[in-house]
């Protein structure tokens, strides 16, 4: 009981540091939530992605010993998602861990009216085949909170969900707007995978997002965890642009720079 309030008390003030400072803006600039509004070009989010997600910040580091990750995929299948766009979204998702590590682990989890485990963490090439299998379109309410709920307690916190002990926890949320459903417990839910350690990245699609201030709530940062997209055609277009991952232990190819261009500096400003 004492814990569970130390970490109320924790969030809370967690809460009131992120309010103000999120939403404060400097003089002479965008606010910030016009800013993350702000849809990048394709090109610009590849690379956002291949660096802090796939590459994880470390590109031209030799690790003698580099680390494990375990991966939770997390798909909104609500009404306010069209099928068509849903297993487009499916793809987009099989793409993008066929361009990862292939040393990294996945388990995921589809959620609406309530959220269900599809698979715990397994290799890249099942992991595949249980997102096309397994993840099945719903089309009902977003219950957001319950997909984080059943990530702790289902997978991270399970000695049955195959999650590798050494192995650095993540989740990758996808979804295309904010929750209606307990939604006073949504940031709660996310601030307590985050005590475990949890690194949480999140895919927001839509060229306005109504929600947009809880999904910057739930990811990890916004400039290296939230990535905007137009829609999921548009992100499988941008999962497309990032090389294969046998690439990616070498320095900068001439190809691969003339692909990104200049454009990347669009994230920083």
């Amino acid at each position: 009981m004492a814990t569970r309030f130390v970490h109320c008390l924790i969030f809370y003030a967690f809460c009131q540091i992120i309010t103000g400072f999120i939403w404060t803006p400097e003089k002479g600039q965008l606010k910030h939530e016009e800013r993350i509004q702000r849809v990048p070009k394709e090109r610009v989010t590849a690379r956002k992605i291949e660096q802090f997600f796939i590459q994880n910040g470390r590109r031209h580091r030799r690790n003698i010993d580099p680390p494990e990750y375990d991966v939770v995929l997390v798909v909104d299948a609500s009404n306010s998602i069209r099928p068509h766009d849903f297993h487009r979204g499916i793809k987009a998702l099989q793409t993008l861990i066929d361009k990862a590590d292939p040393n990294t682990h996945y388990a995921g989890i589809v959620y609406s009216n309530k959220a269900t485990v599809a698979f715990d963490f397994t290799d890249l090439r099942t992991a595949k085949h249980y997102l096309r299998t397994r993840v099945r379109f719903i089309g009902e309410k977003t219950n957001t909170q319950d997909a984080f709920l059943k990530c702790r307690t289902k997978l991270f916190q399970n000695k049955n969900s195959n999650l590798r002990p050494r192995a650095k926890k993540r989740v990758l949320l996808l979804t295309d707007g904010s929750s209606n459903m307990h939604i006073h417990l949504t940031l709660y839910r996310a601030f307590q995978l985050k005590i475990l350690g949890v690194e949480i990245f999140a895919i927001g699609v839509g060229n306005y997002m109504p929600g947009i201030q809880e999904l910057v709530g739930i990811a990890s940062s916004t400039d290296k965890h939230l990535y905007r997209v137009r829609s999921v055609l548009s992100l499988l277009d941008i999962v497309r642009l990032i090389p294969p991952w046998r690439y990616m232990h070498q320095h900068q190819l001439p190809w691969l720079t003339d692909r990104y261009n200049q454009e990347y500096d669009d994230i920083n400003t």
